[in-house]
This record gives structure tokens, sequence and C-alpha cells, in this order.
């Protein structure tokens, strides 16, 4: 009996090791945002490290070591690193997250640019040297709005530095950083206040008076962020970990609060290289665009004389037909035309010489399509120079010649125009024309194109009709780089300008809820590779699906 005993304790004891060594763990090394609370001592702050596990299975187990006020400095001197490595073993993963106090201007806390990277390379082979994985996380986004746009900038280049080191010594990243920021942006001020710590008083008995804190969060958003964390784990394929991923968890990331993802889609019409046809690409949230159909042509070229298609510009009428115009060659006097019903099928393209009257002209450049719904009229204006038509300005040497002021001809049926009249002439090189229409007024987003000394960079102005606009234009909407081909969408609460920064050669975007204050969101924008100018519009989901058959 004895020994029957003592073989059920071994065996008892033995099964429970096994299962025990069988689990993969998680380390997470971090700030208070991450940090594991209790509420009778803490109140309602929550961190998402201590969430974390609501995502994972049985298999995986989460030692979460972060602590409030530490940087990559005070974690390693206060021997918290080492504490944590001790109990790592190889297979286990190390989160490793921190910023917010490595950018602290708290002397005891903070750490320069160059001694938080040294911090992190130490970290990384430390784990590595204990045949563990590293993974890099960089912080949670801080709720700072002014004029309604999130502009918060404390974290400085700490994230930067923390993509830098993961590109250069191939450790996998789970950029928090920017999936808090593009799902903060997308919510706007008002909404996104729930997901950090904001109680009255008497809510929180940790903060009897209230709290106001845009840094740290209640269960709500440590729960959004632990499933960030959990979807990066997907993301990256991290093996031991990517398929311990709790089944059925429900949707948490951007599409789940964008309530016309099942009604709508965005649409971005684009050409690349030289010119070599319509390209399209979708959004649902007008941060993420992904190219359709393998990033084909969806129409090639076929008039003009280089039979150039630059510059696609889409409108659709009340009719459901897709019609659009686009630049067909350097030189010309027109531009091209089709139309279609599906975006996959069109019409007999045709060229109309919009600017055939125009003696001397020398381009007609980024023709705009706009759809007035209330005079049931087409309005496509265009940039062109006209040799003597308007006194000349001081021009780069590769710009010489060119005063672009916009053209403008009206339609219904694309078959008979009104007579080709000036758009607009505000006083500089104008080109890239673009209109929206917003609460019965009418906003034209237009490229100030003088090059010397240069401008280049977008400005707006708005009329309560399609024409005749102002001739002062407000300051640049654009920040210090090159910018040009700007394309509005109205997203939510936020329109959105997108443009080309063709110096850079990457896509960019400002938004504005009231399109007079305007944030920079072009870190949380992306875009296929190689595109160029062209339009933003909306299409039913629908018409999206039958583009994807």
């Amino acid at each position: 009996m004895k020994k029957y005993i003592l073989s059920l304790i071994i065996l008892v004891l033995v099964t429970g090791f096994t299962s025990s060594d069988k689990k993969t763990k998680i380390f997470i090394a971090g700030d208070s945002t991450a940090q594991t609370y209790k509420t009778e001592k803490d109140g309602l702050i929550k961190g998402w490290g201590q969430m974390l596990p609501e995502f994972l299975d049985d298999n995986v187990e989460v030692v979460n070591h972060a602590m409030g006020g530490r940087s990559t400095k005070t974690f390693l001197n206060e021997g918290r690193w080492d504490k944590l490595m001790a109990q790592v073993r190889k297979g286990d993963y190390v989160f490793i997250q921190f910023g917010h106090n490595d950018a602290s201007t708290r002397p005891e806390r903070h750490a320069s640019r160059a001694d938080y990277r040294d911090n992190l390379l130490k970290m990384i082979q430390d784990v590595r040297d204990k045949k563990a994985h590293p993974v890099l996380l960089t912080s949670v986004v801080m709720r700072t709005f002014v004029n309604g746009n999130l502009t918060d900038d404390r974290l400085k280049e700490y994230p930067v530095i923390m993509r830098q080191i993961a590109r250069e010594f191939n450790v996998p990243l789970i950029d928090i950083n920017q999936k808090t920021r593009d799902f903060i942006t997308v919510l706007g001020d008002k909404k996104s206040v729930a997901y950090y710590r904001h109680s009255e008083p008497g809510e929180d008995p940790a903060k009897p008076d209230g709290v106001k804190d845009d840094t740290h969060m209640m269960k709500k958003g440590a729960e959004q962020v632990a499933y960030f964390v959990a979807e990066g784990i997907k993301e990256l394929k991290l093996k031991g970990l990517c398929n311990h991923i709790k089944q059925g968890v429900e949707d948490q990331g951007i599409g789940s609060i964008l309530p016309v993802r099942n009604k709508y889609v965005y649409l971005f019409s684009y050409f690349k290289g030289n010119g070599d046809g319509l390209h399209l690409a979708y959004s649902y949230d007008g941060l993420k665009w992904e190219a359709l159909g393998r990033d084909t042509v969806f129409l090639k070229p076929v008039v003009g004389k280089d039979k150039l298609m630059r510059d696609p510009s889409i409108v659709q009428d009340d009719n459901g037909v897709f019609h659009m115009v686009w630049t067909s060659g350097w030189w010309d006097n027109g531009i091209g035309y089709a139309s279609s019903k599906d975006l996959k099928y069109w019409s007999e393209q045709k060229y109309i010489p919009v600017m055939e009257e125009f003696a001397g002209v020398k381009n007609t450049w980024a023709p705009e399509l706009f759809y007035d719904r209330k005079d049931k009229l087409f309005y496509i204006f265009w940039a062109s120079t006209v040799p003597g038509a308007f006194p000349e300005i001081p021009t780069s040497t590769s710009e010489k010649g060119l005063n672009h002021k916009l053209y403008y001809v009206t339609t219904k049926d694309f078959n008979t125009f009104s007579e080709t009249r000036l758009f607009y002439n505000p006083g500089f090189s104008v080109i890239d024309g673009t209109m929206m229409e917003r609460n019965n007024r009418y906003y034209m987003f237009v490229k100030n194109e003088n090059s010397n000394p240069a401008e280049k960079n977008i400005r707006v102005v708005s009329n309560n009709k399609p024409l005749r606009f102002p001739n002062k234009v407000s300051a640049p909407i654009t920040g210090n780089y090159w910018a040009e081909g700007p394309a509005s969408l109205q997203v939510g609460d936020y329109v959105y300008v997108y443009f080309d920064k063709y110096r850079d050669k990457k896509y960019g975007a400002v938004r504005s809820s009231d399109l007079i204050n305007w944030e920079d969101v072009s870190d949380s924008v992306t875009f296929p590779k190689g595109i160029r100018h062209g339009t933003a519009f909306t299409v039913t989901e629908s018409v999206f699906n039958q583009l994807t058959k």
C-alpha cells in the first residue's frame, strides 16, 4: 500500500512538472502601461500585461515584471532585469516595452537616445544568450488632442529608435505605438476618452477627486492594447504562441469601431511609373490602403500623344456610372475620358481637346472631376500654362516658362461641353486642384507650384458655390516637404487629404475635423509601393465585391 501511495505521489509530481514545463512563457519587461495592478490598492487602473492572458489559452503563461515609472535605465540599474532573466529558460519569450520614462525629463528616469539604444541592445543580447526570444513593443500612444487632432509627440524619437533596432538586428516588433495611434486617430477626441484613465469624483477609489490621465488606461483600454499585442503575435507568427491565441476572440481591431464598414469601402485611383494605366487600392478605415487585383492595371491608355494615364480622377453619378478623366500626355492640349458601370469594364476612350482654342498652350495637366449633385453637372478642371496670358513669375531653371492656372469646362453627358474658361488664379502658379462639398460649402485643395522660391505645398480655399473661389488661400496644410496631387476624402468626422510626397517617394496625409486645423497623419497611412497621384472616393460594398471577383 505504501509503495502504491509513493508511486502515485511521484506520478503526480512528475506529471505536474511536465505540464508546467510544456508551457511557453511570456516575460514582460516594461513600465506602468503594462504593469499588473490590484484594485484594492490601485483602483481602476489596469495594464495591458495583466489583461494579455484573456487572449491566450492555458498553454501560455504570462510572467509580468513591468513596473510603473521604469525606463530601460532604471529597470537595469534596480536589478529588475537580472531578476527577470534569472527565470528565463530556453524557448521562452521576453516582451520588452519601454519609452515613456526614457523620454521623461526627470533625470533619475531619463535615458538619452544613445543610452536607450544601448540598453535595448543589451536586453536583446541577454535574451538571445539564453536561447530565448526577444520581442520589442513600441509604447502606447498618449491621448493628446489639440483642436480635435491627435498631436502627441511626447515620446519623441524613442519609438523610431526601437523600430530601427528591430530592422537592424532582426528582432520581431509589435508596433503598439502605431496600432494605438491609428485606433485613437479613428476614434477621435471624445470617443477615445473611454479607453484611458478618466473618472469622475467618487468613481475610482484610488482617485476620489476624479482623474484625467491620458497615458494610463482602465480595463477597456488595457484590454484593447492586449488585443493588439495578441494581434501582433498572430501577424508575426511567433512559434509556440501564435497557435495559442484563443479561438473566437471578438474582433477589437480598427474595423470594429467603423460603423460603415459593412456598407461602404474607400477606393483610391492611381497610376505608377510614367503613367502605365489605372490602378485601384482599397481601405476600410482611410489609413491602411491595399492594392486591388495584385496591383494590376484596370485600364491601359490608348489616347493622347504619349498615350499615358496619369492623375486618374473618378466620380460616380446619380445613376451609378463612374466617370474618369486623366492626363494623357506631357504636352497635350486635351485630356482622356472613359466611363464604367463597375470599374472593371470601361467604355471606349475619348480624347477631349479642352485647350485647343488657346494658341501656344504648353500643357493640360492633372484634370479633376467634380459632380455637383444639386445641378446634376460635372465640372472638369485642370492646370495649363498659356504663354503671355499672365505676368511671368520667377521660376527655377527646370520649370522655366511654366506659370500654371486652373481652367475648366462643364458637361452633363461628356458629349457636349461648355466653353473653356479660367477657373482659378490665386496669384501663384497653381496646379492639382481637387474639390469636395461638405455641409453645403465647397472646398478646393490646390498645390502652390511656385519654384523660386520653392513652395510645393497644399493649400485650401472655400466658397458657397463650386466656382469663383476667393483668391486668398490658406496657409500650407502640409509640412516641411514637397507635396502634390491632393485627394480629399470624408472618413467619419474627419476630412483626410492624401498627397504624393514625391521627393520622398511615398504618400502622406493630413486630416481635420473643421477644415481649419490640420493634423499630419502621414505616419499612420500606408499605401501600395510606387503609388502616384490619383483620387479617393467611396463605393458600396456590392461594387467592391464585384471588383474582387
